[in-house]
């Protein structure tokens, strides 16, 4: 730290002995006073310079924050830039959609009034064939009069034909009643005619001999030779027979 050299003279002039031998004269009011106003200026200097340092660093701390401030502004600014972009060419896509919305609009204007035209044009042809189906009707009118003359000559013609119908249908139901008997007849004759003669049966076991040579169950051949049909059962003779000891072993059950 440099020394001023007023300040080093005077302290030596402090230091120095007032009195006695080799002593100097003291120092006079006006250098002490000098002195004491140098002190007070430089102690006010090196206050002004602490304020001013103080002053400087609020400042460069400002300078710091309206420099972040500034960047983060800017950054704002980029971000609406780009928001602003995005908005703009959604609006020039709204756009697009909004002109395609209308030229559809348009087509389908086009297109209803052909249907309006259409329609009319069919409304128009409706009341033509309105018109043509009324005299139509009439004329149809007319022809089911003479229709129903006819039909009610047709009808009394009908008549006489459903008594002679009814003529011939007894007669034809007793041609058929006679046809039905014959028939029958006939098979019943028919039927005698297949089982009469001899039929070989075995004595044993009672199986018919067949055209073929080969044995076949009675029931079976009586079956197939005639319209009968078998169901089988026991007489009390075999039940005796055949059952008699469980019986006798069991009265109260039956077979």
């Amino acid at each position: 730290m440099d020394i001023d050299p007023s300040d080093k003279q005077r302290n030596d002039t402090i230091q120095k002995p007032l009195h006695g031998e080799g002593s100097q004269s003291p120092p006079s009011i006006a250098a002490i006073n000098l002195a004491t106003s140098q002190d007070v200026e430089k102690e006010k200097l090196e206050s002004d310079l602490a304020l001013a340092k103080k002053e400087l660093q609020y400042q460069i701390e400002e300078k710091g924050k309206r420099a972040d401030e500034l960047v983060i502004a800017n950054n704002e600014l980029k971000f609406q830039t780009k928001e602003k972009a995005k908005r703009a060419a959604e609006l020039i896509v709204a756009n697009e959609e909004l002109a395609f919305q209308t030229e559809e609009k348009g087509k389908r204007a086009e297109e209803l009034t052909a249907a309006n035209e259409e329609l009319e044009f069919q409304n128009e042809e409706k009341v033509k064939r309105a018109k043509e189906l009324a005299i139509a009707i009439k004329q149809l009118v007319i022809k089911n009069d003479e229709k129903e003359k006819q039909a009610s000559e047709l009808t009394a013609a009908i008549k006489e034909l459903i008594i002679q119908k009814y003529q011939n249908d007894e007669t034809e139901k007793r041609a058929s009643s006679l046809t039905i008997a014959y028939q029958e007849l006939a098979l019943q004759f028919a039927e005698l005619d297949r089982l009469k003669g001899l039929i070989p049966i075995c004595a044993y076991c009672k199986r018919i001999r067949q055209d073929q040579g080969l044995w076949q169950q009675m029931e079976g051949y009586i079956t197939e030779h005639s319209h009968a049909e078998f169901t089988h059962t026991i007489c009390p003779e075999c039940t005796a027979k055949e059952f008699g000891e469980f019986l006798d072993a069991h009265p109260h059950k039956s077979v």
